[in-house]
């Protein structure tokens, strides 16, 4: 398996912005041949290791008896033991019963939905403990008012159908608490506003580079939005604690993406096929001992709030067409390249301005609704500035060196949205 990579994306990170780049081969190269790695590509030819991870109907070769892909494989050696033994139940047999002992019961009836002609006595409840309630007084003179079945939690009238269709989870509830923690801690989650002017062997364009990589590398796995929004946020929180030299810059992003692919994808790629689509550059060790280095500068704070949750959670609160959707999470994605302009603004705000442009774009009624505005706590005249920022990125889509986040949205699934140019003039009121 191997990226379809476009000539001009593949660029060495590794190279001087100065110098000049090599020419692409003249000749048509197959889809085995082409290598989706930053660094140098080759004409090798060699095989993609297996999707182990995702593969989970398949019995892993060379692991232990017992613990193949498939969840209940027995040992392929009976003799050895697999270290635990299963014990099945024995079904007793059904004893013989005369027919003279057959006695016929009157059919069960639900007793537990009864209602008690007279208010039952709590004292009465704890039979056994203290009949005439001498020892227990509060007891004896509460009583515990029935007025219908205890087993009646809710009734259709006490329903709410809108509601229903529309949190299938049961999470609505809590998610005004959950915005508010997550709001709350969205500025101890941020990188540091400067942090690229204290890396010495890595600029910000590399680092663009390494980001337009990443949004392939996350389209050909088919990984989750999220994914890919937690990986920049690991490199960038990484890029402010640490200097990184330019040989290793790739591998920080490699195992950032192994990380955030690992908390949040069911079906995560294994880390053979991160070595692979580096072309080989760094080995299972070196990716293994980068994503132990990460998580331990970042303390092990791999949950935190992104634009791409907030853009979520905002266009659940109103009712906007799909292409509408794609083009609001184009535009959040189109902000994770050029990070410089926007690290002055929190990622709910970003999330917030995407949905913005993205209605007065397609010209869907407000720009910003009134029940948004109440959830989110951001008013029309807060975001005017992060709102102009982001128009000014998307007016100049089209002359921006990375363009994986463009070809990405050109797809029939994300309703063409990247081909969908911006007005004229962006009239917000």
């Amino acid at each position: 398996m191997s990226l379809p990579l476009r000539s001009n994306t593949l660029r060495d990170i590794n190279l001087k912005e100065n110098q000049a780049r090599p020419k692409p081969l003249q000749n048509q190269r197959t889809a085995n041949t082409r290598r989706p790695a930053l660094g140098n590509v080759t004409n090798q030819v060699r095989r993609q290791p297996q999707r182990i991870a995702k593969d989970k109907h398949t019995v892993l070769h060379g692991t232990k008896p017992g613990f193949g892909g498939q969840e209940n494989a027995g040992p392929s050696n009976p003799q050895k033991s697999s270290g635990f033994t299963i014990f099945e139940d024995v079904i007793p047999q059904p004893t013989r019963v005369s027919s003279q002992n057959l006695q016929v019961h009157e059919p069960m009836h639900d007793q537990e939905n009864l209602i008690p002609e007279h208010s039952l006595v709590l004292r009465d409840m704890v039979t056994g403990l203290n009949k005439n309630g001498s020892h227990f007084p509060a007891l004896a003179q509460r009583s515990l008012e029935v007025t219908g079945s205890p087993m009646l939690i809710d009734t259709v009238k006490d329903r709410d159908t809108s509601e229903i269709k529309q949190d299938e989870f049961g999470l609505e509830p809590y998610f005004s608490d959950i915005y508010n923690y997550l709001k709350a801690v969205e500025p101890a989650s941020r990188p540091q506003r400067d942090y690229m002017n204290r890396q010495t062997d890595v600029s910000t364009s590399m680092r663009n580079i390494l980001v337009d990589w990443l949004v392939e590398v996350g389209e050909e796995y088919k990984l989750q939005r999220e994914t890919l929004f937690l990986a920049i946020n690991y490199i960038d929180r990484f890029l402010s604690l640490v200097g990184v030299h330019r040989p290793k810059l790739q591998l920080v992003g490699t195992a950032s993406m192994f990380i955030a692919a690992k908390y949040e994808e069911i079906y995560p790629p294994d880390v053979a096929e991160f070595v692979y689509i580096t072309d080989d550059t760094y080995t299972r060790a070196q990716v293994l001992k980068m994503e132990s280095v990460i998580l331990k500068l970042l303390d092990f704070k791999v949950a935190v709030p992104t634009i791409n949750w907030f853009c979520e959670r905002f266009l659940s609160l109103v009712d906007m067409p799909d292409k509408a959707k794609s083009l609001a999470f184009f535009l959040t994605e189109l902000s994770l390249i050029e990070v410089e302009e926007f690290l002055d603004y929190r990622p709910s705000m970003i999330a917030a301005c995407a949905i913005i442009l993205a209605r007065s774009t397609l010209k869907i009624g407000e720009p910003w609704p009134s029940n948004i505005e109440k959830h989110s706590g951001y008013s029309l005249n807060d975001l005017k500035d992060c709102v102009q920022c982001l128009f000014r990125l998307y007016s100049r889509k089209a002359t921006m060196p990375q363009q994986a986040v463009i070809e990405k949205y050109k797809h029939e699934k994300f309703h063409c949205v990247s081909l969908v140019d911006p007005p004229a003039v962006l009239a917000i009121h």
